[in-house]
């Protein structure tokens, strides 16, 4: 990583690099400085970036620095060249951070773009700061960018949609597509899920359990802590059990202190207990209101163990025909279908089938393409995830008693195009007398070498009338497995279409990490509550997947060169169910670029072999 001088423009016609530009060039850096001298806000003068690196930006770097001596100079071009105070590339990886922070000590690196905030993205923010965090000469970046650049279309009906790059004049024209809509927020400043995430990683105050003693780090340059309110809370299985507020705690700028902290006296040590520190503001001040949090973590002190599934003592009656297998008794129905070896009947105590049109638990290994897979190419190069589930070939279904309980076992093998076996995924349903079925899935590669898989989990449709959504997990907006530091452990209620989020061009949306435990209801309360063994993922949206994919398909099938199209919020249907994703887990949305950069590994599904359960138990 040494410097270099080397180019990756042609210096015989680049103008960064040609004698007749240099006067130009020089005179727009005098009249940059001469015009703004005098503003306290510019700390720093730039020569630009994305411009080549030629002989002028050196004498301009030299005539700045003679002319203005109490500011750094910053040229992303420089590389590690003299003609720069400060390193500030463009969307280095963490290991090229790491790399410079362990053999250089002479500047400060600063990213001038990074975390591409472009849809459904910023994943691993949190591991970029702990390197950052870790070695002083790294003093963090800028996100690009801050807000998503849409304008406002009408629909001929008058329905508003925000419009993007491509959806103006004459179809010919070039256009970058929605390549535009990269921030934070929404263009009318509504935030996104992805900005508490950054607001998480972001905040000045942090929190540590150093053997039971609550250290607080403030890294405040000017601010003592003392201007905050802390309160800590006690959670047990998601229920306050004990919550205090601190006034008066002082901790000086760059230093630490100890938060005098009560643990709760007795309880439940079958359940969870976490404790949630939070940091509020005591006063108005700009555009922050007063009790404000600024800052917070949790912190899991007791996890139990795994929801053990007992059996009931109630019996259950197996009717096994050429077509179906049928459990029931007067507490559940079930029906398969022995040819698709799908559930197509779920209903308690002579109640509703709750599933919709027999659409049943459906292996599932996709997702709507987020606009950082269509940046790696993730929508062709895994596209026989897509497929797999629907080339799926039941290779055997039974059923039986074990243990007073009905079992009935589900193997499929996953097809390629080609129909060659690319998988195998099972999936063992233990029906107890009482209602409750015990969910065991495993999923298992057969060949080496295939594309990363989007998602491992099942999809289920139910009725549009189970629409009151509760879980016990991290929430309450999206998250996913690689930005989730920003989410809290708590329970969260309201409708399925409350907990969504509307990309404006559709994309992958809506996942919970972590989840104990999620229920869907009607408005009678009636409905299933769904246990992690010990977590899931889960997603639940009144459209289906394909609502939110924006490629333009001719056969209903994805081929290799099938373009990404223009779709918008106005094109995804709400439809008459509800569709829930149980999933083991969904790869991370990544977002070091949104060209080429792929999610981190550590947040893709790699192994060959998966195992993953869940407990269903009826509300009625």
């Amino acid at each position: 990583m040494g410097a270099t001088n080397q180019s990756p423009f042609d210096e015989s016609k680049h103008v960064a690099y040609l004698p007749e530009w240099e006067a130009a060039h020089i005179d727009r850096i005098k009249n940059m400085v001469e015009r703004d001298k005098n503003i306290p806000s510019v700390i720093i003068w730039s020569l630009g970036n994305e411009c080549g690196n030629g002989k002028v930006f050196y004498d301009g770097y030299d005539w700045i620095k003679q002319r203005d001596t109490t500011r750094l100079v910053q040229f992303e071009q420089a590389g590690l060249n003299r003609n720069t105070d400060i390193v500030c590339p463009m969307y280095p990886s963490i290991g090229r951070l790491e790399n410079y922070a362990q053999t250089h000590t002479d500047r400060p690196y600063i990213m001038c773009e990074y975390a591409h905030a472009m849809g459904n993205s910023v994943g691993n923010l949190q591991d970029y700061w702990d390197v950052i965090e870790e070695y002083p000469v790294l003093q963090g970046g800028f996100i690009w960018d801050w807000v998503d650049q849409g304008l406002i279309k009408k629909t001929e009906d008058g329905t508003e949609y925000w419009a993007y790059g491509g959806d103006f004049g004459p179809e010919d024209v070039p256009s970058d597509g929605n390549f535009c809509l990269n921030g934070l927020v929404n263009p009318d400043r509504e935030p996104k899920p992805s900005l508490w995430e950054v607001k998480k990683v972001y905040q000045n105050i942090k929190f540590k359990n150093n053997k039971g003693n609550y250290e607080v780090e403030n890294n405040f340059d000017f601010t003592n802590l003392s201007q905050f309110n802390f309160k800590y809370t006690f959670e047990l299985y998601g229920e306050m059990v004990l919550s205090e507020t601190i006034e008066n705690f002082s901790v000086a700028p760059s230093e630490k202190g100890i938060l005098n902290i009560k643990s709760p006296d007795n309880f439940d040590a079958s359940k969870e207990l976490i404790l949630t520190i939070s940091a509020f503001t005591k006063t108005e001040k700009g555009l922050i209101p007063n009790n404000h949090e600024i800052a917070w973590e949790q912190f899991i002190l007791n996890t139990p163990k795994p929801l053990n599934s007992v059996k009931s003592n109630q019996e259950i009656i197996i009717s096994d025909t050429e077509k179906t297998i049928q459990v029931s008794n007067a507490n559940v129905n079930i029906l398969f279908n022995k040819e698709t070896g799908i559930l197509t009947n779920l209903s308690f105590k002579e109640g509703e089938n709750i599933i919709k049109d027999e659409n049943g638990f459906t292996p599932n290994f996709w997702r709507a393409p987020i606009d950082n897979d269509f940046g790696n190419d993730l929508h062709k190069k895994s596209s026989i995830w897509r497929y797999a589930s629907k080339n799926r070939k039941v290779t055997s279904i039974n059923a039986k008693m074990q243990n007073s309980n009905a079992l009935v076992s589900v193997n499929f093998d996953l097809m390629n195009d080609n129909k060659n076996k690319i998988a195998t995924f099972q999936t063992n349903y233990t029906i107890k007398g009482d209602g409750a079925i015990l969910v065991d899935n495993t999923f298992e590669k057969t060949q080496d070498n295939l594309p990363d898989i989007p998602r491992v989990g099942l999809n289920i449709q139910l009725l549009k009338e189970f629409d009151n959504i509760s879980w016990y997990g991290k929430g309450p907006y999206e998250n996913y497995w690689d930005r989730k530091s920003g989410a809290k452990i708590a329970i969260f209620k309201g409708l399925v279409e409350d907990f969504n989020w509307e990309y404006i061009r559709p994309q992958e949306n809506g996942n919970k990490s972590d989840v104990r435990w999620m229920s869907l209801t009607n408005n009678d309360g009636k409905g299933i509550k769904i246990y992690g063994i010990p977590t899931v993922d889960f997603s639940a949206h009144h459209s289906i997947m394909e609502d939110f994919e924006s490629l333009e398909r001719t056969d209903g099938r994805q081929r290799e060169g099938d373009i990404v199209k223009n779709r918008h919020t106005i094109d995804v249907k709400t439809r008459d169910l509800t569709s829930l994703n149980i999933d083991f887990k969904q790869m991370g949305v990544g977002g070091d670029t949104s060209w080429g950069a792929q999610t981190h590994n550590e947040y893709k599904l790699l192994d060959k072999k998966y195992k993953y359960s869940f407990l269903i138990v009826p509300i009625f």
